[in-house]
């Protein structure tokens, strides 16, 4: 019989996947019942975006020893990409399932990559761009790509996660441009779409079906000059038109269409955004579970139906839909959520010790936060679970 384990940023991301999982991995958690974290085991809250060595380490150290106790240990990761970055891995990738082929997901994943993949496609409106290598950006391209898209701009990574390498730009920001021009990366610079609603959608991908599930509106903040993703908002979604939905849900299964042609099999994310003029822009596909999966995990125990994680089984078993029980007509995400960092509010939280009533919160998902160790600036904190709505003019109306 095989163990199933988790392999993953958070621990709260399988709370609600009905004992699926035998066991952990994980950056953030408790260090109990046979979850491995690296936060208790090593004293020290790390940013995953810039402390991949240490993370790399613990994750190859306890797949080993997990292994070594028990040979039927089959691990999932939140995101198969970990298995792409830490080469090591390697030696166990007969142990691993739910995964794509690396070309594809890299494809998928990376930004410059999907934008060329799904213009060929012909039928999804794009923010106008362009790519640039740092080793090319002076101030005379800076003022051309200003004079091009206008101003703000943003700059992309080639490959991010939740914002950590996705850039607004202006011209006064002399810092930042200097930064760019130095970092040795290929960037995807589009202009700025002002007044957006940024949505993300979560889909399933099976050899004979797409199940897209319902799609929440994204909270992104500033900080540091980058937008992040701090959360989702399944109220405000269904607070657009019947034709705004309609239309995100129309993209999403086309999409999902092309990536089951593809080979994608599994649970991945689409971001859009919703314009002013209510225009719909394909973003990106993410693929892997999402920052608000455990939400919408939540809801769907709450009724009755199966979890992400074992809809993702399933899809790689090349069982079709008919294995899940999932009424999407009369099913709603009655959930929203927001994650907590160690930026300055974050520090105040912690310092002050805030009563989480004051924020009207169901609960809070604290991953085994200590305020005792070390804690990286930036790094995800806790986070918090409400069923109201939380989104105010794209951040999160709590503060």
């Amino acid at each position: 019989m095989n163990n199933f384990v988790w392999v993953g940023s958070r621990q709260s991301d399988i709370n609600y996947t009905k004992g699926f999982f035998n066991s952990s991995v994980t950056l953030y958690g408790d260090n109990l019942h046979r979850n491995y974290a690296l936060c208790k085991i090593s004293n020290r809250r790390i940013d995953n975006n810039t402390s991949g060595e240490l993370r790399d380490k613990f994750v190859l150290e306890y797949i080993q020893k997990i292994s070594n106790e028990d040979y039927n240990s089959r691990f999932m990761f939140y995101d198969s990409a970990w298995v792409m970055e830490i080469k090591e891995l390697e030696q166990f990738k007969k142990c691993f399932i739910c995964l794509n082929d690396f070309e594809l997901l890299d494809t998928v994943r990376n930004k410059i990559r999907f934008k060329k993949f799904v213009s060929e496609q012909g039928c999804f409106n794009l923010v106008n761009s362009c790519v640039v290598d740092s080793a090319d950006l002076s101030v005379e391209t800076f003022q051309n790509l200003f004079d091009k898209f206008g101003e703000p701009l943003i700059f992309q990574k080639e490959v991010t996660s939740g914002g950590s390498g996705t850039f607004l730009v202006t011209k006064n920001n002399t810092e930042l441009l200097a930064k760019l021009a130095v970092d040795k990366n290929r960037y995807i610079v589009s202009e700025y779409v002002w007044s957006n609603v940024p949505l993300n959608v979560h889909l399933a991908v099976f050899s004979n079906e797409i199940i897209v599930f319902p799609a929440s509106v994204q909270l992104i903040e500033l900080e540091n000059n980058c937008l992040l993703y701090k959360g989702g908002d399944y109220f405000a979604f269904n607070k657009l038109s019947n034709e705004h939905k309609k239309e995100l849900y129309s993209c999403a299964n086309k999409l999902g269409k092309i990536l089951q042609q593809s080979g994608f099999r599994g649970i991945c994310g689409i971001d859009a955004l919703l314009d002013e003029n209510g225009k719909l822009f394909l973003m990106e596909v993410n693929p892997r579970f999402q920052g608000s999966s455990n939400i919408l995990d939540r809801a769907l125990s709450d009724y009755g139906y199966d979890s992400l994680v074992k809809i993702n089984y399933d899809s790689f078993l090349h069982k079709g839909t008919e294995y899940t029980n999932i009424d999407l007509d009369n099913f709603s995400v009655d959930y929203s959520c927001y994650s907590l960092t160690y930026n300055d509010f974050g520090k105040q939280f912690l310092k002050e010790g805030r009563l989480l009533s004051k924020f009207g919160c169901i609960e809070c998902e604290n991953d085994g936060l200590d305020v005792e160790q070390q804690i990286d600036e930036q790094v995800y904190l806790l986070k918090l679970i409400f069923n109201k709505s939380i989104f105010k003019k794209g951040v999160a109306a709590l503060f």
